[in-house]
This record gives C-alpha cells, sequence and structure tokens, in this order.
C-alpha cells in the first residue's frame, strides 16, 4: 500500500511539472519570437538571430518533454535562458541592463520544476554571469556602454516583466490551489477524526456508549454529585436467556433483541442518566444524583420489570429476564474499576442464589470472591502437588450382604488447612474449569486401582466413577475413559460411570453420542441422587442406563414419613419393571436396612456399613467381608 501511495505521488509530481515547463517553455518561445521581430523592426539582425536560435532551442525541450525527458526538458530549458539573458547583459548595458530582470524566472523555474542540485547550479552560474560582468568592466578588459532610456528599452522590459509576471501568477496559482486542498484535507482529516472518536466510543450495534465511554460518563457524573451531596447509582445488568435466544433463533435475532431492549433502557432512563452496553448480553446503567441505595434497587427492579415485557422479533415472542447488581458511588467506593467489579460480583452473586433478581453489593460478597480466588489457586497448586486422593465406599448386596461394588470419592487433604469438603472446592472447580484435570485424574487414578484389585482375585467387583457435567460440555470423555482402561487393563465391566441428573438439563445430540459410546464400551451407565434433579424416565431406556441410586433425602426418613416411603416403594417398582438395578444412598440405621430388604432393594450404601476409606483401608475391608457378609 505504501509502495503504491509513494508511486501515485511520483506520478502526479511528474504530470505537473511536465504541464508547468511547457507553459513556460510556451511562453518562452512567443517571448523570443516577439522580441526577434522587435529586433527585425529596428535593424538589429544579430540580436535577431539569437533570438530565434533561442526559440528554435526551446522547441527542443518540448520535443524532450514529449518524450518522458523531463530532467534533460528542464536543464534544456533553464541553460538556453541563462545563456540568452547573459549574452544579452554583456552586450547591452550589464548589470544595469533591464535583461536581468529574467534571472529571477530561471531561479524560480529551477526550485519548481528541477531540483536542489539544479536550483544550486544555476544559482552559481548567474553569481558567475554577474561576477564576470562586474571584473571585465573593473579592469577594463570590456566595458559596457549605458545609452540613453529609449522605447526599445521599454519595450523589453515590458517583454521580460510579462514573462515574470506569468511565471508568479503559475506560482501563485499552484499555492492558492494547495492552501485549498490543504483546508480541506484539513477538514477531512477532522471530519475522519470525528467519526473515530464516534466509533471509538459507541458500541456498533447498538449505538450506546460502549465499555471504553463508560468510564468517562461515570466520571462525568460522578463530578456533578460533588456540589449537592448526592451520589451515582451504578446498576451492572445481565440477561438471563441471551444465550437461549442466540441459540435457538440465530445471532441476527440475538442482535435485534439486543438492540430493542437497548431501545428500551434508553427511554425509561431520565436525562441525566446514561446506558452502556458493556459487552455480550451485559448493560452498565450509570443513574445521576441518586439519594439512597433504596432508590437505586427501586430503579433495577423497574428497569427489569421493563425488560421482561416480550419483545417480538421475526414473528417470535420472546421474552427475557435480567439479573442485576447495585452499587452506589462514592458511597462504597469513586474509582471506576472497583465500581465495575463490585457490581460485577453482586450481580453473580445475585445469579447464583436467584435469577431475575437484583441485588446490591456487600463486603461480605467481596470476601467471599477473594475466598474463592484464594481456593481456585489452591486446587490449582493442589493439582500440581498431586495433594487429591481416591477414597471408596462399599455398596452392599442387602439380601447376601457381601461387598457388589463400591464408589470412588475424592478427597482433598489440604497442606495447612487439612481436609477440604468436595462440597466446597468441586463447585469451584467446575465454574473455573479445573475440575476437567481433576476429572481425568479420577478417572485414571479409580482404573488402575480397579485392576490391582482385580489382579488380587476380586474379579467381580465393580468401581463406580462419578463424573461432572463440565466435563462432557467441555472434554471428550469418552477418549479419557477409552486410553484409561488401554493403559491400565481394566476391563470396562468393572466399570460404572455415576451421573446427575443435571447433566440431562442440557439434553443434546453430542451428549447422546458420548453416552451411547460409553455404554457400548461396557461401561455401565448410574443415575445418581435418582428423584432430587431433572427426572424425565425418557432419558433411562435412551441412553440404557444400568442403575438407578436413590437419594439419600428419601432414605434417611424412610421409617417415619410416609411421602417418603411412598416415593422409595415407587421407584424400586418402576427400575424392576424397567429391569434397572436399585442403590439406596445414605443407610446409616439397621432399620432402613430391613425396610430396602422387605422393599426389594438390591444395593445399599451408608455409615451402617462403612464410611468412605483411603486404599489401603479399603483394600482390609475387602479382605474381610468381599466373600463373607458384612455384619457391622
Amino acid at each position: 500500500m505504501k509502495n503504491r501511495s509513494l508511486s501515485s505521488t511520483t506520478s502526479y509530481d511528474a504530470t505537473y511539472k511536465s504541464l508547468r515547463l511547457t507553459q513556460l517553455i510556451w511562453a518562452s518561445i512567443i517571448t523570443s519570437f516577439l522580441s526577434a521581430i522587435h529586433r527585425l523592426l529596428i535593424g538589429n539582425y544579430n540580436q535577431a538571430a539569437i533570438l530565434c536560435g533561442s526559440a528554435i532551442i526551446l522547441v527542443c525541450s518540448l520535443w524532450l518533454i514529449k518524450k518522458h525527458h523531463l530532467q534533460y526538458a528542464t536543464s534544456l530549458f533553464l541553460l538556453v535562458l541563462t545563456s540568452t539573458i547573459g549574452y544579452f547583459m554583456f552586450q547591452k548595458q550589464g548589470l544595469r541592463d533591464e535583461v536581468i530582470m529574467a534571472f529571477p524566472i530561471v531561479l524560480l523555474s529551477a526550485a519548481l520544476l528541477g531540483n536542489n542540485r539544479l536550483f544550486i547550479a544555476f544559482f552559481m552560474i548567474i553569481l558567475f554571469l554577474l561576477l564576470a560582468n562586474s571584473i571585465v568592466n573593473e579592469i577594463g578588459l570590456y566595458t559596457n556602454e549605458i545609452a540613453p532610456i529609449t522605447l526599445n528599452d521599454g519595450v523589453v522590459s515590458i517583454t521580460i516583466f510579462s514573462l515574470m509576471a506569468f511565471c508568479i501568477w503559475l506560482t501563485a496559482t499552484d499555492l492558492q490551489r494547495l492552501v485549498v486542498q490543504l483546508f480541506r484535507e484539513n477538514q477531512r482529516v477532522q471530519k475522519s477524526k470525528a467519526e473515530i472518536e464516534k466509533l471509538a466510543n459507541l458500541d456498533f450495534l447498538t449505538k450506546l456508549p460502549n465499555r471504553m465511554h463508560a468510564e468517562a460518563c461515570f466520571y462525568k457524573a460522578l463530578s456533578k454529585t460533588m456540589s449537592n451531596d448526592t451520589n451515582v447509582g451504578v446498576i451492572f445488568l445481565d440477561l438471563d436467556n441471551f444465550k437461549a435466544v442466540n441459540d435457538g433463533l440465530g445471532h441476527q435475532a440475538g442482535d435485534m433483541l439486543l438492540c430493542a431492549l437497548s431501545r428500551r433502557i434508553e427511554k425509561a432512563l431520565g436525562p441525566k442518566d446514561v446506558v452502556c452496553r458493556f459487552g455480550g448480553d451485559e448493560f452498565l446503567i450509570i443513574l445521576g444524583e441518586v439519594n439512597s441505595l433504596e432508590q437505586t434497587l427501586e430503579l433495577a427492579a423497574d428497569l427489569q420489570l421493563n425488560i421482561s415485557r416480550p419483545v417480538f422479533i421475526n414473528d417470535n415472542h420472546i421474552e427475557t429476564t435480567s439479573t442485576a447488581g447495585v452499587v452506589l458511588s462514592p458511597l462504597q467506593t469513586d474509582d471506576f474499576q472497583q465500581v465495575i467489579r463490585y457490581a460485577d460480583i453482586a450481580m453473580y452473586e445475585c445469579k447464583k442464589s436467584s435469577k431475575g433478581s437484583v441485588t446490591a453489593f456487600t463486603e461480605s460478597m467481596n470476601d467471599a470472591v477473594l475466598a474463592r480466588a484464594e481456593l481456585i489457586k489452591d486446587i490449582e497448586k493442589a493439582i500440581e502437588r498431586h495433594e487429591f486422593e481416591l477414597y471408596y465406599q462399599p455398596k452392599i448386596d442387602i439380601r447376601s450382604k457381601k461387598i457388589s461394588s463400591a464408589e470412588a470419592l475424592i478427597r482433598w487433604n489440604h497442606p495447612t488447612k487439612g481436609m477440604i469438603s468436595p462440597d466446597d472446592f468441586i463447585p469451584v472447580a467446575e465454574t473455573s474449569g479445573q475440575i476437567i484435570q481433576i476429572g481425568n485424574w479420577v478417572i485414571e487414578e479409580a482404573c488402575k486401582q480397579c485392576k490391582l484389585w482385580i489382579d488380587m482375585g476380586y474379579d467381580k467387583l465393580v468401581i463406580a466413577i462419578n463424573l461432572s457435567p463440565v466435563q462432557f460440555q467441555r472434554s471428550n470423555v469418552e477418549r479419557q475413559l477409552s486410553t484409561a482402561i488401554s493403559c491400565s487393563g481394566v476391563p470396562p465391566t468393572a466399570l460404572e460411570v455415576e451421573l446427575t441428573e443435571s447433566l440431562f438439563i442440557n439434553d443434546s445430540e453430542k451428549l447422546r453420542k458420548t453416552l451411547n459410546s460409553i455404554r457400548e464400551m461396557g461401561i455401565n451407565l448410574s443415575i445418581d441422587d435418582f428423584g432430587t434433579g431433572y427426572s424425565n424416565l425418557e432419558y433411562l431406556k435412551r441412553f440404557d442406563v444400568g442403575t438407578i441410586k436413590i437419594d439419600k433425602s428419601f432414605i434417611s426418613k424412610l421409617a417415619e414419613d410416609e411421602q417418603d416411603y411412598a416415593i422409595v416403594c415407587a421407584i424400586i417398582e418402576m427400575a424392576s419393571k424397567l429391569d434397572l438395578k436399585v442403590v439406596a444412598e445414605g443407610v446409616e440405621v439397621e432399620s432402613i436396612v430391613g425396610i430396602l430388604s422387605t422393599l426389594e432393594c438390591q444395593d445399599g450404601q451408608g455409615y451402617f456399613w462403612s464410611k468412605p476409606l483411603p486404599v489401603k483401608k479399603f483394600t482390609t475391608y475387602l479382605g474381610k467381608y468381599y466373600n463373607a457378609p458384612c455384619n457391622p
């Protein structure tokens, strides 16, 4: 691009110089012929011949221009002009002759049409001619006679002055044109600059102030509160189901929804308020001069109500809700980045507990975020330092009272904080993405250990592995299982994958293929915490599930709660008709075992038989109860 621009500039410069040189040459030729005619009329044939000869040579310059030899044409033109002026200067009145008025034409032409070297060269030549004329007159070698002024002198002066005026007119015209062009270019640059600033400060889609401009809007609003003892209310608002609109109706419909809601929010705000698109489906609303946090919360709730009204796009009736976090400035902080952080934290905490609502930031939220950030760092170190280990809790065949299988459960013994509950670190690992590394390690470790126990003679032992829904969404679970099975040598039938019901909420073709692939390997599928989540009997058939685990919330009060008893009875009866194995979780007392036996529940798991045990203790437990009844 740079070379193309340079080439274009060079071409324009050559065209300009060719035009101006041609004009000056023709002006000089005409002047020479007119002067020659004048000399013939007064009988000065020698000077007329010189002028005619000069004109003919100047015609050669025109030929050089036509052949695109611009530099040669310029040099020849200047040389002819300088030589002719020098000749008449010496022949007539020397330094006092009117002909030397033409020397500035030479210098002006050299500056405009030539280059620095050509200008300096002809400047030195002219100086030499002037100095030479002075010297020859000084030493008497040649003397210029001063004649009285005649009409002939006037004609010559007028001719030279006219040629000089023509050169000045050409130069002035070029300068005027250049000034106009510069003025227009400056206007264009200023307009482009204003347009760039506008684009830099506005969101391209919604035409709202963007994230970059939001900071300026905030500090402008904040400065106005100093004089009237008010605050700036900041609302960080996030749409709850925007992804569903994008996925279901396409990105164009999503863009149209954002634009429609942007206009709706703008209309709902006062003249001192500003709404900015912060990114994606997030909006930042800056409320100028609010009196209290309660007022800001009310305004946020009104905005949410406004947003929740249906939007009609491409014949589709779209309803969306929003979650908001609120901060009051400068009451809580006057730093923009901190305001955004606080409002985002409040929105995030609100979304976790109750989507579609609004909450204000509190310091306890910040403490929770800092604690979470510290936990994420600790998890990363735990992965690197191999601080995790697997415990195994046995599942007991209620009829034979022997061990039928075991569930692998992850444990974390922190070097300074002691045992950290999986309920505390698993959710954090899921949201941070660290669960994928942890889950892969669990698969590999459980397969290795299962193979060791099989080699010890426990050939019918089955190990159940819990997998997070995040692993199914972000990693290739079937490939990880296949690799672990291949590396460890464990038979696939010795493994069981436990799935939470929440996994099926985002049922997709990818999930179906993954679970079917796992089942085709020979690995059994089990539904964990059955009855508490997305209980849809369709997935029991679709994914060829072999086992369901009744959640401990139904088992713990089985003996005293009629509803729990009825639910457990229904689940066991349904499983029996579908030829599914049933495992009761959370069995802690012998009376529950009796009821489960009566209801013909196959397996039980809980503290009544054993809590989760580390590898060595579980190996000992296997030695006692694998072939013998477990009698706690």
